[in-house]
């Protein structure tokens, strides 16, 4: 049998009432859902473990342009990009 503490927290009034429901719906009491939720919260996991990062995406070279394209001329960009494509 687990031992049990009594504590006070401050809990938003929304948050409370839909814990409060979420008891009523399944049959159990306030402090079991609240238990349960804190259990599961304090669980290791991925998400926990480390922030996600983002692969670095950047293409090579400088500044990711290609050697002879005017990166302002959209015309040139879009013709290179159909190119041999029918378009």
């Amino acid at each position: 049998m687990h031992t049990a503490m009594k504590a006070t927290i401050n809990i938003p009034d929304d948050l409370l009432r839909n814990a409060k429901q979420r008891a009523l719906d399944g049959g159990t009491t306030l402090t079991a859902v609240v238990a349960e939720a804190l259990a599961r919260y304090l669980e290791p996991g991925p998400a926990r473990d480390a922030p996600f990062r983002l692969a670095d995406g950047a293409f090579k070279g400088p500044l990711g342009l290609v050697p002879g394209v005017d990166p302002t001329d959209w015309s040139g960009i879009r013709d290179l990009i159909y190119e041999g494509r029918g378009a």
